[in-house]
């Protein structure tokens, strides 16, 4: 039931930022980098943000995510709130970055940092060449998973693809938050888009992937790869 509910809540929320957006005229307006060619509210991430965080301290409350992980991934409110306010402001890209720093050192100290990394014939195991391989990474997918905004659907899809591969292959509930907050505002967001989910949603998933590589990678060092 929390599911359906967490969607429900999703899809309604991006409905009502979208109205919101159209008022107060914070739309993306396509210019030579863009993939889309319509003015189109943005913003729609704020949804998939309240919703995914509602949605794991829900699970946290009943004892269904391991606290490591739920704290690392509730650092990723930290870069949700600064790229909204870049949403809104354009903010420095000092501010952007520092604050994606701090978020990855903050999300390894609560994961524990990155054990090894296994390279099929040896496996390098020195923390310091691991952490900052795994601090990289994070800060990379951060900015990698910002470029897939912008074309109808394309963001979203891919993170719900992400959400049902790892429920296959883990099985672990805090896919299912994941797919459904998203699924709410994907809605919005397929052919033609209604509105973008902006830096605030995509800084964020972009975030989440790079947590959750890292956590399964500790648990079985190839899982890094998968």
């Amino acid at each position: 039931m929390i599911y359906v509910a967490l969607f429900l809540f999703s899809f309604v929320l991006t409905y009502l930022i979208k109205v919101y957006s159209i008022k107060k005229s914070l739309v993306d307006i396509p210019n030579d980098r863009s993939s889309h060619v319509e003015v189109t509210p943005h913003g729609g991430g704020i949804a998939i943000a309240i919703s995914w965080f509602v949605g794991i301290s829900y699970l946290y409350y009943f004892d269904n995510i391991e606290s490591s992980l739920y704290f690392a991934l509730l650092v990723g409110s930290m870069v949700a709130i600064v790229s909204y306010f870049d949403d809104l402001f354009k903010l420095s890209v000092k501010i952007r970055l520092s604050v994606q720093v701090l978020v990855s050192i903050l999300g390894l100290y609560f994961l524990g940092g990155l054990e090894q990394i296994d390279l099929l014939f040896f496996s390098i195991e020195n923390q310091i060449l691991t952490n900052l391989f795994a601090f990289l990474m994070i800060v990379w997918f951060i900015n990698l998973y910002n470029f897939l905004d912008g074309i109808d659907g394309y963001a979203g899809s891919e993170a719900v693809f992400l959400g049902v591969a790892g429920f296959i292959l883990f099985g672990d509930i805090h896919f299912i938050v994941f797919i459904v907050s998203v699924l709410g505002f994907l809605v919005w967001n397929w052919n033609k888009a209604k509105i973008f989910m902006g830096d605030v949603g995509s800084t964020l998933l972009g975030y989440n992937v790079a947590v959750f590589t890292i956590y399964y990678a500790n648990q079985e060092s190839s899982n890094l790869w998968i």
